[in-house]
């Protein structure tokens, strides 16, 4: 492509990555095989389908319930992947230079790390979340304990049972459930349940694990 425009050809403006289809947004971003094996890659990262029509539902997954650090984790990767992507296609296109895959996906990774590693911002301290920042040479940052309580538990008299019960919605409302669990004098487990409310308030889940008979 490069040696025809320098003789003064006019070609077919075809997508220097792939060499198949018209370069157009969405194939050389989206279609093209060397884009389709990035965003492969990223989909088995976040555990999520990465098909996408347009650039702007890529974009779109970043408002998915994501921890606040993974949220700019996966920010900061779609931005390297389509810088990345663009860079490789003008590094064919106008220097002959084919980037390898494996090369690209490094790229995509450092760019990603240095923006992660930069941020104050807490994730979850979940397997998803540990996963998905060691994929991109991520610190995991979990914050620090608002306030740590220290809470002792006392065995009850000789001869009685000591119920010890919970509840608690994430999202308030949200996914909620309770529970007690059992223990005799000498501290012995007895017996447990948990329950769940489905989508309640913390009050409900409260209520539900003092007054649930099992």
């Amino acid at each position: 492509m490069r040696i025809s425009l320098l003789r003064g050809c006019n070609l077919p403006s075809m997508c220097s990555l792939c060499g198949k289809a018209q370069e157009m947004t969405s194939p050389l971003f989206l279609d093209c095989s060397f884009a389709g094996s990035i965003w492969q890659w990223f989909s088995s990262i976040i555990n999520l389908q990465c098909t996408f029509s347009s650039l702007q539902d890529a974009i779109q997954i970043t408002q998915r319930n994501w921890s606040p650090l993974c949220k700019i984790v996966i920010t900061a990767a779609i931005i390297n992947i389509i810088n990345t992507i663009w860079f490789c296609r003008n590094q064919l296109r106008f220097n002959e230079k084919r980037i390898r895959y494996m090369s690209a996906i490094n790229m995509i990774i450092s760019g990603t790390a240095m923006t992660g590693n930069n941020s104050n911002c807490a994730a979850n301290s979940s397997i998803s979340d540990f996963v998905l920042l060691e994929a991109f040479s991520v610190k995991l940052n979990v914050g620090n304990a608002p306030r740590i309580k220290e809470i002792l538990w006392q065995p009850p008299v000789f001869n009685w049972i000591k119920c010890n019960i919970d509840g608690a919605s994430l999202g308030n409302p949200g996914p909620s459930s309770c529970g007690r669990i059992y223990r005799n004098n000498k501290a012995e487990f007895l017996g447990a349940f948990a329950y769940n409310l489905g989508n309640t308030n913390s009050l409900v889940a409260e209520l539900n694990g003092a007054n649930v008979c099992y």
